[in-house]
């Protein structure tokens, strides 16, 4: 009768079919199993935490106590580099950083000003001096007996003294500096500080000098240590602001704070902010092309995973780690005495992929792995609702929905480039019959399949406990779910 079928336990259904899994079998005992797992998970967690705390206590001793941001002095210093910049406010575009052969340039700036200098030298000058001294030390044993030492004295001196004339020639003319775009002005009245136009220009004209073509920082730089582009460009900066500081205030005790360690915070902060800036054109936003997703999604086969970025492949195993250990968690609460069935869903294996969409407002394309069958995956799907109702606050459930929200689903291709792996040892009803089918002896027999573990039973058991009213009295149970428990031919759902 439908009453006693309802208030059947579904523990007591499995237990025989359990038990005979359990005996027949050599794999680990679930129990121990789960025993090992706590235990490593503890551990983890252990060796977490104190890393997390050595970072900490490491990154206090070596530092410095630092002015707040909100303070005069660091406000000070930030605004400068900001002006220096042409970054009028806070929602102004930071400078592209330095190219690479910007940077090369800069690196080599003296040796291709020794170079030009040389070149400027006059050749007869200087193929007679090299001439002169080839053949002095030749000269020099037979002065002593032909009586010509102060004629060759004489010559030598008249050849440094046309060498050093050309050299003052050289720097009275100067060289060529190079090309340097200075940062638009800032009109008066939207600066936060009083620097003058003087100021700004004296900046600019000793980055020229130094080589610079232009004031900006490598942005994606950890550190300044980590980049002397932005070790010279600080150091430069803050030389000028210095200066201006000391004329703008009595209070030089200021200037005995950490002015390198407030600036290099102030990039820290920038370096989140150009990462947000250049998002939309970052790697990260590479492999979702609209192009590839809108074929995807016509053909209705799966999106190639081995294009993914191994930023995004991360990514989708951390969230599909995260999936498989709330349906975990979700079967072990709502089915205690059946560890064999909870511990399926910690495979991660088992949680489908999916597709991001170029438009972040619009959920995920859940891909469907070839070999999960039906009622395996609408089990999964119901393990995802009971994840979100046994959350203990409304927000926790809100975050857990989040990540298990999907706006599509597509079942993977029979083609795929990197088709899912299907896991080993499955109870026989997890597998998808086709797919079974598809494989031939060999590859069967490495899957190894377990007897069945009656998902049916489970899927309507999961249903009573999510769904309101599921299969009441006076309502006829569906066609699809008739069939008895331990039945070994039960029809998928769909």
């Amino acid at each position: 009768m439908t009453s006693d079928h309802e208030s059947m336990d579904i523990s007591d259904q499995l237990s025989g079919s359990e038990d005979l899994v359990a005996t027949g079998s050599s794999d680990i005992d679930p129990e121990v199993l789960e025993s090992k797992s706590r235990a490593k998970k503890k551990q983890r967690r252990v060796k977490k935490k104190a890393t997390k705390e050595q970072k900490q206590i490491s990154k206090i001793a070596k530092s410095t106590p630092l002015p707040h941001p909100a303070t005069g002095l660091s406000t000070s210093v930030t605004q400068f580099a900001k002006l220096m910049m042409g970054l009028e406010s806070s929602n102004s575009p930071l400078p592209d950083p330095p190219s690479n052969n910007e940077i090369l340039d800069w690196t080599n700036h003296v040796e291709k000003r020794e170079s030009l200098v040389l070149s400027k030298l006059n050749p007869k000058d200087a193929k007679h001096t090299q001439l002169e001294g080839q053949t002095s030390s030749k000269k020099a044993a037979t002065t002593s007996n032909s009586g010509h030492g102060p004629q060759t004295a004489k010559n030598k001196a008249t050849s440094d003294f046309l060498r050093n004339e050309r050299l003052k020639e050289i720097r009275n003319e100067g060289l060529r500096l190079v090309n340097y775009t200075a940062a638009p002005e800032i009109p008066p009245n939207s600066r936060r500080q009083l620097i003058s136009f003087q100021t700004k220009n004296a900046c600019d004209k000793e980055f020229q000098l130094k080589g610079f073509s232009r004031i900006t920082f490598e942005w994606s730089a950890r550190s300044l240590a980590a980049s002397q582009w932005n070790t010279a460009t600080a150091s430069i900066l803050i030389n000028h602001w210095t200066n201006w500081y000391k004329k703008q205030s009595n209070n030089c005790k200021d200037l005995e704070e950490d002015i390198v360690g407030i600036l290099e915070r102030w990039l820290g902060s920038m370096r989140k902010i150009y990462i947000k800036q250049t998002t939309p054109n970052s790697s990260r936003a590479q492999p979702i092309n609209s192009d590839v997703l809108d074929q995807s999604t016509a053909t209705g086969k799966r999106g190639d995973r081995a294009k993914l970025s191994a930023e995004d492949s991360r990514k989708h195993r951390k969230e599909r780690k995260k999936i498989a250990e709330h349906r975990y968690e979700a079967a072990k609460a709502l089915f205690p005495t059946n560890k064999r069935f909870a511990t399926l869903f910690k495979d991660l294996r088992l949680v489908s992929d999916y597709e991001d969409n170029v438009d972040q407002t619009i959920r995920r394309i859940r891909i469907t792995p070839r070999w999960r069958s039906d009622i395996l995956t609408k089990v999964a799907h119901q393990l995802d609702e009971a994840a979100i109702q046994l959350q203990p606050n409304p927000r926790s459930r809100s975050n857990v929905a989040n990540l298990l929200r999907r706006s599509d689903t597509k079942v993977e291709s029979d083609d795929a480039e990197d088709p899912m792996e299907a896991p080993e040892k499955f109870p026989n009803d997890c597998y998808n019959p086709d797919y079974l089918e598809r494989l031939t002896p060999i590859e069967r027999r490495h899957i190894k399949k377990k007897d069945d573990i009656q998902l049916q039973s489970f899927l309507i058991s999961l249903y009573k406990q999510t769904i309101p009213g599921y299969m009441n009295t006076d309502e006829q149970e569906p066609d699809n779910t008739a069939a008895p428990a331990g039945g070994s031919n039960i029809p998928g759902v769909l």
